[in-house]
């Protein structure tokens, strides 16, 4: 069966690979605003302590360049991401003139970075950032503001529309952390492509897992990009970035602290080796590939049958309890009888990823009670799980619709208010006969790890499981 959105698929991939070594580059030299209270630090100073809602220069330079080159390729699609010009003007004029540099520069080093990949389509839709001249602060703001269209008039619940959040886990960003550049291809409401670019996450996690995962050291340049199409499989490739530390500094210590940021030194080139991947029925997990193995199909944790118990499984979480509560999901894992040393924390959809590489196999989301989420936090995520064969619900156990709620959003496109919380599992999770679930059932039929997971949440919520409603 053809791929109906294989152009797309192409061109989003080489798009998001860019996006992520401009996004590197930046990472920790970045200026950060705060959205509750724009207050801008100065340019090469160490971060602030983020607060409850941090932008950056990265998030405007991301955005502006991979919406104005999906744009030139696709000109009838619309889109829908996390940032606009209003928030960029009221951020101050320092940040302002540093975005856009960062986007003059980034958008001169386009077409030598899509150059790594023979995609010729897609090498056009980058350099497309040249030919669209986004030197001016104009410019440059129509461009941020391209992430609005897809909400006109509910467009996105039946028409094409690109869903796009720039710098996803800004904190992560901000501590020069995790961090994931998110891409999806809504049609009709559906996810049809999903796309993640995590520069800083290892092709290849050591076992076992730490409670959190960062960046193995300041020269290691080598991450991860994720795709999926709808029907067609979920894919993994190294994501090289290369010419990026030599360039970078100017000033400062050696690890950087006090540098600024020279124009021609956002961006560098990257390497993303597409021509061998292959969708594969099955695949070994992550941690039994060859070195060999840069592009792999991926299968949600687990090849040839394998499967995975509860006490053998690694769990994913927010690296802030703020954005998640901590409490509830351990209280579930320990119902399932989960090692609690085994969990890893992280900012970003990477977490994912890393749950369709089979790297890990749960991924809980409990944030505070009331919270609304955005599609630019799942859409593409979510499509990547499911297409390895892993499932993600709400803790209804109802699949996420993201069409539903985007037309009645003034700040963004949101998921229902019925969405209290999301839950991802990987296709090789075993549940246990319901016997064995604490009298939860008589063992004569047996659930899914999903919907076994489902219950022990539904569980730890009440008195009698961890103490009252900890997302409040």
């Amino acid at each position: 069966m053809s791929a109906p959105y294989s152009l797309e698929l192409e061109v989003a991939r080489d798009i998001v690979a860019h996006a992520s070594t401009v996004a590197r580059s930046l990472q920790g030299r970045s200026l950060v605003v705060q959205k509750d209270d724009v207050a801008a630090i100065t340019e090469g100073s160490a971060p602030t302590p983020a607060g409850a809602n941090p932008v950056t220069v990265a998030d405007f330079t991301v955005q502006c360049l991979v919406l104005s080159a999906l744009k030139d390729a696709f000109p009838r699609d619309r889109f829908i991401a996390e940032e606009d010009s209003a928030q960029l003007l009221s951020s101050g004029q320092a940040t302002v003139a540093a975005v856009v540099r960062a986007v003059r520069a980034a958008a001169g080093r386009g077409a030598t970075a899509a150059t790594a990949t023979s995609a010729t389509s897609a090498a056009t839709a980058i350099s497309a950032n040249n030919k669209n001249n986004l030197h001016s602060e104009e410019e440059v703001c129509s461009a941020l503001d391209l992430g609005s269209t897809g909400l006109e008039g509910g467009w996105s619940a039946s028409k094409r529309t690109w869903v796009l959040d720039p710098i996803d886990g800004t904190k992560g960003f901000v501590r020069g952390d995790q961090f994931a550049i998110a891409l999806a291809l809504l049609d009709n409401g559906r996810p049809v492509l999903g796309l993640l670019g995590c520069p800083n996450l290892p092709p290849r996690l050591p076992l076992p897992p730490t409670r959190s995962l960062q960046p193995s050291s300041p020269s290691s340049f080598v991450g991860s990009l994720f795709w999926a199409e709808k029907g067609h499989g979920a894919y993994a490739a190294d994501l090289a970035i290369h010419d990026h530390g030599a360039v970078l500094r100017s000033g400062g210590d050696e690890e950087g602290k006090g540098a600024t940021v020279h124009a021609d030194a956002v961006g560098g080139s990257w390497t993303l080796d597409v021509s061998s991947a292959q969708k594969l029925p099955s695949a070994p997990p992550s941690s039994q590939l060859e070195k060999g193995d840069d592009n792999r199909a991926l299968n949600g944790g687990g090849g040839g049958g394998s499967t995975v118990a509860w006490d053998s499984a690694v769990r994913l979480e927010a690296f802030e309890s703020a954005h998640s509560s901590h409490e509830v999901a351990a209280a579930a894992a320990a119902e399932l009888g989960m090692n609690q040393d085994s969990v890893v924390r992280l900012d970003g959809q990477g977490k994912y990823g890393l749950v369709a590489r089979g790297d890990a196999h749960v991924f809980i989301r409990l944030p505070r009670k009331g919270y609304q989420e955005c599609i630019w936090d799942h859409a593409a995520g979510s499509l990547i799980v499911q297409e390895s064969g892993g499932t993600v619900t709400d803790l209804r156990g109802e699949a996420l619709d993201f069409s539903s709620e985007a037309h009645k959003s003034s700040r963004g496109a949101k998921l229902s208010p019925k969405v209290e919380g999301i839950v991802a599992t990987g296709s090789a999770l075993k549940a246990r006969p319901l016997a064995e679930g604490s009298g939860k059932g008589n063992g004569d039929d047996e659930l899914s790890a999903h919907a076994e997971l489902l219950l022990a949440l539904d569980y730890a919520t009440k008195p009698s499981g961890a103490s009252g409603d900890a997302r409040g």
